[in-house]
């Protein structure tokens, strides 16, 4: 046996401050929380859009919060997907809203027309303290959109 051994390919470590794509689905007080990690652009949009596509039209679900306070990009592709939900949603009376991005994110959801479907329900740098609006009603966060608390967003970028 040889010692010249053929090494793997092994897949890069993310840089610091990105996660790996991932999106999980739980359900809290009547609404259903899409959490996203990594980045959603061209690669990952058919899969959040599929999600979505099952939670919304397979199951019915009209109140969903996207829980992206892991999330590192939101790219083109990715919010052509939300702007098409977030309207359907709508269009049945019901509500998509997007929790806790990180600044860039933000700026590309308010790109996208998507400003006041932005909810702040944590801290940006001290994830297990909860900011104050979590304990308000939860239709109460929803018409409430970032322009309403531009406090909130000082030393918001990770």
């Amino acid at each position: 046996m040889s010692a010249d051994l053929v090494p793997t390919t092994l897949r890069p470590e993310p840089p610091p401050g990105t996660h790996p794509f991932a999106l999980s689905v739980a359900r809290a007080m009547g609404t259903v929380v899409v959490t996203a990690h990594g980045r959603l652009d061209a690669a990952t949009a058919s899969r959040l859009d599929d999600t979505l596509s099952d939670l919304i039209d397979g199951q019915g679900n009209l109140t969903l919060d996207l829980d992206l306070y892991d999330a590192d990009a939101v790219e083109f592709a990715s919010l052509v997907v939300l702007v098409a939900w977030n309207a359907a949603v709508a269009g049945r009376g019901g509500v998509l809203s997007f929790a806790d991005p990180n600044r860039s994110v933000i700026d590309a959801l308010e790109d996208a027309g998507l400003g006041a479907a932005i909810i702040l329900t944590r801290s940006r740098t001290l994830r297990s303290v909860p900011a104050a609006g979590r304990d308000r009603d939860p239709d109460e966060r929803r018409r409430t959109s970032m322009a309403d608390h531009p406090a909130r967003l000082a030393g918001f970028d990770r």
